[in-house]
C-alpha cells in the first residue's frame, strides 16, 4: 500500500503549517508577555521537526514501538488504545545538526537552549 506522506500529520507540510499557525499566534502579542515566549517557542520547536520531516518522518518516530514509525509513514494505528509517540526534542535537534548541513553548531545551541527553556 502506498501511503501519501503530506496527509500524515508528521509530514513536513503539516508541522510547518501548525508552525505558522504558532507563528501567528506569536506574532499578535507583545514579546514582554509570557504567552509570546511559549509561543515562540513552541514553533521553532515546529520548524524543527518540519526540518527532519523533510528529511524523512520516520526520524520523528520513537523507536521504542515499531507502530510509531508506521504512524509516522501515514498509516492509521492497528493497536487498539496506541498513543503515537515522536522523540524527544533534543534528539530532533541532533538528527538535524548530524543529518542537515545547514544547522551548523550555533544554530543547535539556539535550538537546544529554547528546547531546554521550554521544559521549565
Amino acid at each position: 500500500m502506498i501511503v501519501k506522506v503530506t496527509d500524515a500529520p508528521w509530514s513536513e507540510e503539516a508541522l510547518f503549517t501548525k508552525a505558522k499557525l504558532y507563528l501567528d499566534r506569536m506574532e499578535s502579542l507583545t514579546a514582554d508577555d509570557w504567552q509570546f515566549g511559549l509561543w515562540s517557542t513552541l514553533t521553532l520547536e515546529l520548524v524543527a521537526r518540519s526540518a527532519l520531516a523533510h528529511i524523512s518522518p520516520v526520524l520523528l518516530a520513537d523507536a521504542s514501538n515499531w507502530r510509531n514509525l508506521t504512524f509516522a509513514l501515514g498509516q492509521d494505528p492497528t493497536a487498539k488504545r496506541f498513543t503515537p509517540s515522536s522523540v524527544a526534542s533534543s534528539e530532533v535537534i541532533s538528527r538535524l545538526t548530524e543529518l542537515s548541513p545547514v544547522i551548523t553548531a550555533e544554530i543547535a545551541r539556539i535550538l537546544y537552549a529554547a528546547s531546554e527553556a521550554a521544559q521549565y
